[in-house]
C-alpha cells in the first residue's frame, strides 16, 4: 500500500522523518518496501510577472514578452495561446534545469532573442490544471520568489507491506492509529461534515443473501454538478498512483485510501425500478466493468442489481451502465460489507483484484459504514452541491467484541519478557477501546476494527510489538542438556527405511491424496478396505473441501494407492518392474476429527532381470514372508494365513503378521483383480506394517552370544512329511525343544517323486549343534536328532528308511 507521509503527519503529530519511520514500521512488522520522494524535478523557475506582450513580427502563432523575474526584465518568446500582460507565471531563468534535464539557455527564435522560458504544467511535471497553454498563477504570487516553495511542503511516498492479519492499517487512518499507540500520540482523525438530510429518501435495498453481504448502507444525494476535481484531491491520488476521473468518483478513492472502507457511486438515475438487490448472479448473466472488461458471472457471485439485472460484482468493481459522469444529476452512496472469501473468489476468478477487493477479502471494519458513509456524502456535497437525503442501514448493529483478561505475569511468560506492569499496562489501555482494572491485570476490549485481537496472546503480541522485541535483554543460555528423546515410531521407521534400502528397495514419497477415480480402483466392489487397525469404508475417507486439484480428493487411508500410482508411471514409461516402499502417514475420518496413523508399505512388481546364472523369476508369496522375516528379525513374528477380505490381497497367498498376539501387518500377491484395475501388467507383492501397532509390542533386547571356540557337529534328518506341511511349524516345533545345543536349522533339500509316497514330500533338514564350554559326545548328538524327529513327528513326518 502506497503512503504519503505528509498525510500521515495530518493525522498523527509524527516525531520521525520519513526514513526513521520506515524503520519503525519495519520493527511494528510491516516492511517500507521503498521511499519515493515526491517534490520538484526542475530547478531555477521563479515567479514571474509578464510586463508586454506584442506579436513575433516573423511568426503568426509566437508572442514576443518582456517578463520581469523579480530582479530584471528579459525578453521571451512564447508560444503558449492564452498568455497575457499582467500575468503571474512560473519562469524559467536561463541555466534553470527542467524534468528530463532539459537546461534553459538562451536562444534566438525566428530571429527573436529568448532568454528564458513561460511553463506549462506539463513542462514542469506537474499535475494538469486542464488549461491549453501555459500555467497561470495567482494574482496575489509575489515576483522573484522560488516557484517551487510555493508548491508546499514535498512528500514522501512510502511502499508499505501490510500483512494478511492486519486489514485495519490498509489505510492512512490505519496506519496514523498503529503509530499514534505506539509513540503514545493523539490520533487526529478527519471528522465528517454536518449537513441537513433534506433529500428524499435513500433506494429501497433488499439483501437475499445476508451471508454474502453483512452490512449495505447507501444514501441518495440529488442535484449534483459532477466535475473535475479541485488540485488538491488530484495532486493527492497522483502521489499514491491513481488518475483523476471526476469528483465524485474520487471522492470514493480517497475515502478508501482515507480509511480503508470501499465506497461506490451510482447514478441513480440509471438504476432501473427505483430499488437495488444484493444476490448471488444468475448463470450466464454478463456485465460491463469499469476494468473494461466485459465480465460473465456465475451463481457463485454476489451482485448489486437493478431490474433490469447487475449493476456491480459486489466488492469488486462496478458497471459502465451506471456509472458516475459528468452528466450525472444524482448520485447513489453505497457503503457494504460483504464476505471477505466471496469476494476474493469472484475477484479471483475474474482477474479483476482491485484495491476494493482487497480491503473486503481481508476484513473491513463491522462498524464503520455509517461514519464512511457520511464522509463521503460531506465531501461530495462540499464538491459537487447538492442536497443528501437520510441514510439506510441493513444492519445498524456491529458484531460484539470479545473482552479479555490480561496481565503482565501473561504476556512476559508467553514473551519470555520482564517488561514491567505499568508498561504493559499502558500498552494495553491505548490499543483498547476499553481497558477496566481486573485483579492484577486489565479487562481489555478490542476495537472494532481490529479483528485480530480476540484472545490474550494477541495482546502480548502488541506489547511486544510496541515496547520492543530489540528491547529484550541478552541472556546467556543454561549451560544444562537435555536428555535427548527418542520417539518410538520414528525412529522405529527410520530402522525399517534403512533396512529396506539395504534389501534393495528404492524410497518413494508420494502425495497424501488419492483422485476418485485411484479410490475407486483400491476399493473395487469391496465395502471396506482392511487398514489393519480397522476396516475403512468410504464414508469413513477424509475427503478435502475444497480441493487445489481432482487428483487430491481425499487424505489416504492407505500407502498402497501411491505406491500402485509410482508402479504404473514407472511401467507405462518402460520400466519390467521395480521394488518401491514408502513410511509415511494414512488418514480416516473420525467423527469431526481426523485419525492419523504411521505406516510402512512395500510394493515390488514385474520378473526379477534375467540373469545368465538363473531365469527370471515372478515374486510371490513366499519371497515376501522371506522379507518379512529379514525385516523383522528378532522379533517373535506369527503369521496366519489369509490376510485378505478386501480385495486387495490374493486369499490363496497372503498372511497376516503378529507380534505378542498383535497384528502388525499383512503381506503376500495382490488380488489379480486389483492389478486388473490399475493396469499393472504382471504379478506382484506387497507388504504393509503398521508402525504404531509394531512400536508398541515387545522386542526382546538383542543378546551377544559368543562363537563357541570348541567344535560343532551337523545331524542331517531325512522327514517325509505332509505336502502342505510349512517349513515354520517345523521350526517352531524344533525350537519348543529348547535344545542348548541347537544353534541352527535349515532346509537343505526338497524331493518329490520316485520313492516318495503320494501326498508326502522328502525334506532334508540339517540341525547345527554345539555348545560354548565344550565338545558334544556321540550320545548327546544322538539324543539331539532323536528329540528332533520326536518333535517332527508330532506334524505327521516321519523318518526316511
Amino acid at each position: 500500500m502506497k503512503v504519503s507521509y505528509n498525510w500521515l503527519k495530518e493525522l498523527v503529530d509524527l516525531p520521525v522523518g520519513p526514513d526513521a519511520l520506515a524503520d519503525k514500521l519495519l520493527h511494528l512488522g510491516m516492511e517500507a518496501a521503498s521511499i519515493t520522494k515526491l517534490g520538484p524535478q526542475f530547478t531555477g523557475v521563479v515567479v514571474g510577472e509578464v510586463r508586454t506582450k506584442e506579436k513575433h513580427p516573423n511568426a503568426d502563432r509566437l508572442s514576443l514578452c518582456t517578463v520581469f523575474d523579480g530582479s530584471a526584465e528579459v525578453g521571451v518568446v512564447c508560444g503558449a495561446p492564452n498568455v497575457a500582460a499582467g500575468q503571474r507565471i512560473a519562469f524559467a531563468k536561463v541555466g534553470a534545469v527542467l524534468p528530463g534535464d532539459f537546461v534553459i539557455k538562451k536562444a534566438k527564435i525566428r530571429g527573436a532573442a529568448s532568454e528564458g522560458m513561460i511553463c506549462s504544467t506539463k513542462e514542469l511535471g506537474l499535475p494538469s490544471d486542464g488549461v491549453d497553454g501555459i500555467m497561470v498563477l495567482p494574482s496575489g504570487a509575489p515576483v522573484g520568489t522560488d516557484f517551487a516553495s510555493t508548491l508546499g511542503p514535498s512528500d514522501a511516498v512510502l511502499d508499505v507491506e501490510i500483512g494478511p492479519n492486519r486489514p485495519d492499517c490498509l489505510s492512512h487512518v490505519g496506519l496514523a492509529r498503529e503509530l499514534a499507540v505506539h509513540f503514545g500520540l493523539p490520533l487526529k482523525a478527519p471528522a465528517a461534515a454536518a449537513f441537513p438530510e433534506l433529500g428524499p429518501a435513500p433506494l429501497p435495498v433488499d439483501v437475499s443473501d445476508a451471508e454474502g453481504c453483512r452490512r449495505y448502507t447507501g444514501r441518495l444525494v440529488t442535484g449534483v454538478k459532477v466535475g473535475p476535481s479541485p488540485e488538491w484531491l488530484k495532486k493527492r491520488l497522483l502521489d499514491l498512483g491513481l488518475r483523476s476521473i471526476n469528483a465524485a468518483v474520487d471522492v470514493t478513492n480517497l475515502l478508501l485510501m482515507e480509511n480503508g472502507q470501499p465506497l461506490h457511486v451510482f447514478d441513480a438515475d440509471k438504476l432501473a425500478g427505483g430499488r437495488l438487490t444484493v444476490r448471488r448472479a444468475a448463470a450466464g448473466e454478463r456485465l460491463k466493468g469499469l476494468d473494461g472488461k466485459e465480465h460473465e458471472l456465475t451463481p457463485e457471485d454476489l451482485v448489486i442489481a437493478d431490474a433490469a439485472g447487475p449493476v456491480a460484482v459486489a466488492g469488486v468493481v462496478g458497471g459502465v451502465p451506471t456509472g458516475v459522469t459528468e452528466a450525472t444529476k444524482n448520485v447513489f452512496i453505497e457503503c457494504a460489507r460483504f464476505h471477505p472469501g466471496r469476494v476474493r473468489r469472484t475477484a479471483k476468478r475474474l482477474a479483476a483484484r482491485t484495491d476494493s477487493s482487497v480491503r473486503f477479502e481481508r476484513g473491513v471494519d463491522p462498524a464503520a459504514q455509517a461514519a464512511a458513509a457520511k464522509r463521503a456524502a460531506g465531501l461530495l456535497l462540499e464538491l459537487c452541491g447538492g442536497t443528501a437525503g437520510p441514510l439506510s442501514d441493513t444492519a445498524p448493529a456491529a458484531p460484539a467484541r470479545p473482552t479479555v483478561r490480561v496481565s503482565a505475569a501473561q504476556v512476559n511468560a508467553l514473551l519470555g519478557t520482564r517488561y514491567p506492569a505499568p508498561a504493559v499496562e499502558d500498552v494495553l489501555k491505548r490499543l483498547a477501546a476499553d481497558a477496566r482494572p481486573d485483579g492484577d491485570g486489565l479487562s481489555v476490549t478490542a476495537p472494532s476494527w481490529r479483528l485480530d485481537l480476540n484472545i490474550a496472546p494477541d495482546y502480548a503480541e502488541e506489547v511486544g510489538r510496541h515496547l520492543g522485541f530489540a528491547s529484550i535483554p541478552e541472556e546467556a543460555a543454561p549451560a544444562r542438556l537435555p536428555v535427548p528423546v527418542s520417539l518410538p515410531v520414528p525412529a522405529l521407521s527410520e530402522t525399517l527405511s534403512q533396512a529396506m534400502a539395504g534389501l534393495g528397495f528404492q524410497e518413494a514419497c508420494c502425495y497424501d491424496f488419492l483422485s476418485e477415480p485411484e479410490l475407486d480402483r483400491l476399493f473395487g466392489a469391496s465395502a471396506s478396505l482392511d487398514r489393519l487397525d480397522r476396516g475403512v469404508t468410504r464414508d469413513d475417507l477424509a475427503r478435502l473441501l475444497n480441493p487445489l486439484s481432482a487428483d487430491w480428493a481425499a487424505l489416504r487411508p492407505t500407502l498402497l494407492g501411491g505406491l500402485l500410482r509410482s508402479a504404473v508411471l514407472n511401467q507405462n514409461r518402460g520400466a519390467s518392474g521395480g521394488r518401491l516402499f514408502e513410511a509415511g502417514r494414512v488418514y480416516t475420518k473420525a467423527g469431526a476429527s481426523v485419525c492419523e496413523g504411521a505406516r510402512l508399505s512395500a510394493l515390488w512388481w514385474g520378473a526379477d532381470r534375467a540373469h545368465w546364472k538363473r531365469s527370471a523369476a515372478a515374486p510371490d508369496v513366499h519371497e515376501a514372508r522371506g522379507l518379512a522375516a529379514a525385516l523383522l528379525r528378532g522379533r517373535a513374528l506369527e503369521e496366519r494365513p489369509g490376510a485378505a477380505t478386501d480385495g486387495v490381497f490374493h486369499p490363496k497367498a497372503s498372511v497376516t503378521l503378529c507380534v505378542g498376539g498383535k497384528t502388525v501387518g499383512r503381506l503376500g500377491e495382490l488380488h489379480p483383480e486389483l492389478l486388473r484395475r490399475w493396469e499393472l501388467r504382471g504379478a506382484a507383492c506387497a507388504l504393509e506394517l503398521d508402525l504404531d501397532a509394531l512400536a508398541a509390542a515387545p522386542a526382546p533386547a538383542p543378546r551377544y552370544a559368543a562363537v563357541s571356540p570348541f567344535p560343532g557337529a551337523e545331524r542331517d534328518l531325512s522327514l517325509l512329511v505332509p505336502a502342505d506341511l510349512e517349513f515354520g511349524r517345523l521350526d517352531s516345533a524344533f525350537k519348543a525343544l529348547k535344545l542348548e545345543a541347537l544353534s541352527r536349522l535349515e532346509l537343505v533339500d526338497v524331493f518329490k517323486g520316485a520313492g516318495v509316497p503320494e501326498g508326502k514330500v522328502s525334506w532334508t533338514v540339517r540341525l547345527s549343534l554345539s555348545l560354548p564350554d565344550r565338545t558334544l559326545s556321540d550320545a548327546e548328538l544322538q539324543t539331539a536328532a532323536q528329540r528332533a524327529a520326536e518333535a517332527a513327528a508330532t506334524l505327521g513326518a516321519s523318518l526316511r528308511s
